[in-house]
């Protein structure tokens, strides 16, 4: 695989394995991260504010994620399969600002709940439109949230700042928000890295869902060694097809480890 190419997400169509997307680069990423910041920012999130994202596992969560964190705001993830009633309660108990949606059906629930989320300002729409939203917009093409160019400055984070809280099944009692600092992410990904001797040939399959630490690490130890990211197309019965296609380096698929693959699936 290309190492220039950091996300690539693919899917079946038409009984053929293509892209779900162009491929990303690098530059691509670092510019989207950068427009998102600054739309989110000119939006009114702030330093520290808490920012969630409702989606499931694709390129765009990870833009968006970086994107955030490079606004200083707080990444807070909501399972995309949570209910309405659930993603209430992270939101509130987050006291988030802002919420990113992937689509028609996530963006449904947030507006069953929404009149309960007193601090929830702002919506982002991933897909399609509605009223009350705001488009993404083409991130990859260097647009951020509202389809406008920003050229606003990275903001300035410490090791201690909270990069993000990622709440529990709630299976004990009501969900925990659990707090990652921006210095636990970093050393996460270094330890996973120096442990795996990874480096730039690395290529990882995504399909956990991104708002699990596992799914969130992985994806951090590829960017930092310059690796490729390939995202399942949302389909679990073509996972294995996908895996073929793809031929990732890593495959992380339990909660337990990420696994190193074999060529050819």
């Amino acid at each position: 695989m290309d190492r220039a190419r950091c996300c690539r997400a693919i899917r079946l169509e038409d009984g053929a394995l293509v892209p779900r997307g162009d491929p990303i680069t690098y530059a691509q990423l670092g510019t989207a991260v950068r427009e998102i910041a600054g739309g989110l920012a000119e939006l009114g999130v702030e330093r520290g504010d808490h920012v969630a994202i409702l989606c499931s596992t694709r390129p765009e969560w990870t833009l968006a994620d970086y994107g955030i964190l490079a606004a200083g705001a707080t990444v807070v993830p909501i399972y995309p399969t949570n209910s309405a009633e659930e993603c209430a309660y992270v939101l509130g108990h987050s006291e988030s600002v802002a919420v990113i949606c992937e689509d028609a059906a996530q963006l449904a629930k947030i507006e069953r709940v929404r009149g309960g989320c007193p601090a929830l300002t702002t919506v982002v729409l991933i897909e399609g439109e509605s009223a009350g939203t705001i488009p993404l917009g083409a991130a990859p093409s260097g647009r951020g949230a509202g389809g406008r160019r920003h050229r606003a400055p990275l903001a300035a984070v410490e090791p201690s700042d909270v990069a993000t809280i990622v709440y529990t099944s709630g299976t004990t009692g009501p969900p925990k928000g659990c707090v990652t600092t921006h210095g636990n992410l970093r050393t996460t990904a270094a330890m996973y890295e120096h442990e795996l001797e990874l480096g730039g040939d690395l290529s990882m399959y995504l399909y956990l869902p991104l708002a699990h630490s596992l799914a969130r690490i992985a994806q951090a130890v590829a960017l930092q060694v310059g690796g490729t990211l390939a995202f399942w197309g949302g389909d679990a019965k073509k996972i294995v097809e996908e895996v073929a296609q793809a031929e990732p380096t890593h495959f992380p698929s339990s909660l337990a480890s990420t696994r190193r693959s074999t060529r050819p699936c």
